[in-house]
């Protein structure tokens, strides 16, 4: 893992970049441009196959042009739109990337974006979870890109899976991830039962709701 020099209060401590693979050998995330953090990328991995990418937020794909600068390799991502002002190779939903000594299984899971991927690595039964579940709080859900229904479906997609450790895009890794799916699903559901219970009293705009709820 190297975390990418942009902190902030949507990116906490940085992005995660991860370097995943014995040959193949892929980089999930090149979220900023800074030569230090690139170089700690190539360092990490001196030999690249390609470059994968969770989602086309800017925070995840900003180190995309830097880093081709230093390797020519294919940008993979899900759908045909170009990812940090580069063309890329389309994913297809339930594609298997080799790694060499085994394989992770790309998943399409839309909710905190239309375009978002998870990469689920066969064996270790961990999960690279872009911004779907975050190592702290849970992951925001902004329309039009940020769809509820969409999160909570791919939430239940990932609970089909045994999942022991999870790659957050931001913060720290997370040991015990049935569990905290579970959880994410939970939480969702008790926040559609504050509002519900909000409205019992009434007639509200979103934001006198925001204000009780949150």
């Amino acid at each position: 893992r190297v975390v990418a020099p942009n902190p902030g209060l949507m990116t906490g401590p940085g992005t995660n970049t991860y370097i995943v693979g014995s040959g193949p050998i892929y980089v999930i995330d090149p979220g900023d441009p800074d030569p230090d953090y690139i170089d700690s990328i190539a360092s990490h991995a001196p030999e690249i196959d390609a470059i994968l990418i969770t989602h086309r937020h800017a925070d995840h794909v900003n180190g995309i042009q830097a880093l081709l600068e230093r390797v020519q390799v294919p940008v993979r991502a899900f759908g045909p739109e170009p990812a940090g002002g580069v063309d890329v190779v389309p994913i297809e939903d339930e594609e298997w990337i080799d790694l060499g000594t085994s394989r992770m299984l790309a998943l399409h899971t839309p909710g905190h974006a239309l375009d978002h991927l998870c990469f689920y690595l066969e064996g270790a039964a961990s999960l690279f979870a872009g911004d779907n579940i975050l190592g702290q709080g849970t992951a925001v859900i902004a329309p039009p890109q940020g769809n509820m229904k969409d999160s909570l479906a791919s939430l239940h997609r990932l609970k089909e899976r045994h999942i022991s450790r999870i790659y957050p895009g931001h913060f720290d890794p997370l040991d015990g991830g049935d569990q905290i799916v579970s959880y994410y699903i939970e939480h969702r559901a008790q926040r559609t039962e504050s509002i519900l219970a909000a409205l019992d009293e009434g007639p509200k705009t979103i934001e006198e709701i925001v204000a009780i709820v949150y």
